[in-house]
């Protein structure tokens, strides 16, 4: 038998797994999570999916689109946390979800990542409707190693919650940082570091170092954003 059919096979039976694992019975007999070349590092957790239209497939993990990347799969690791669909969510090839005991990950509907997306939650992250996130995005609510007052031996505050709101689009290699809040309708710039206390203003393209408003007045629609050169 090809080695094609064997993957197909065992994604088949690990999308089973994991829909039996999570959801209630009704919903899970629905399929409507689909996970490809997956590695389970630890089960526990919760996951609710929070929209009226409940359908196969409207929720995939690790499938293969981009041909620069490598079909690497997707590493889901949830130490006890919540993950929340409130609605369509697709995360490419070469991703990972590590989501700890006392964190809360949500995903608004129409979440789009194709390939690459590294998400570390300790706290709560809450992305809005029609967040889109570019290759090699990395979004972390933690700085993991808080540190401490040399003079009085306090530690140092470590991380706090992230909230992106509405149709926001990080372009490659972004790194959404502890604590930041935006509005609806930003975006940042490939390789754009975003840190938090930024006075953002919607329809707004960011970037550099600092980070700075590049063009102001536009945004990206997602029925006509294909470069035209491109076949």
């Amino acid at each position: 038998m090809p080695v094609h059919i064997f993957a197909k096979i065992k994604d088949l039976i690990c999308t089973i797994y994991f829909n039996f694992k999570y959801l209630p019975y009704r919903q899970a007999c629905k399929l409507p999570i689909f996970v490809h070349n997956i590695k389970f590092v630890d089960m526990k957790g919760n996951i609710r999916i929070e929209c009226d239209n409940i359908r196969m497939g409207m929720i995939s993990f690790g499938y293969w689109g981009v041909c620069i990347f490598p079909n690497t799969g997707f590493v889901w690791q949830n130490h006890g946390g919540t993950v929340v669909f409130k609605g369509a969510c697709c995360i490419g090839a070469g991703s990972a979800l590590s989501i700890n005991a006392h964190a809360t990950l949500i995903f608004g509907d129409d979440f789009l990542n194709t390939a690459g997306l590294k998400i570390i939650a300790s706290r709560t992250i809450e992305f809005g409707q029609s967040a889109r996130l570019g290759w090699n995005s990395f979004v972390l609510d933690t700085n993991m190693h808080p540190l401490k007052n040399s003079i009085t031996n306090e530690k140092g505050r470590c991380g706090a919650n992230i909230k992106i709101g509405d149709y926001n689009w990080f372009g490659t290699n972004c790194i959404i940082l502890p604590g930041v809040q935006t509005p609806e309708r930003i975006i940042c710039g490939l390789g754009t570091i975003v840190p938090r206390n930024i006075e953002w203003k919607s329809f707004c393209l960011y970037g550099g170092s600092p980070i700075k408003i590049l063009r102001e007045n536009v945004y990206r629609d997602y029925n006509d954003d294909k470069d035209d050169m491109i076949i």
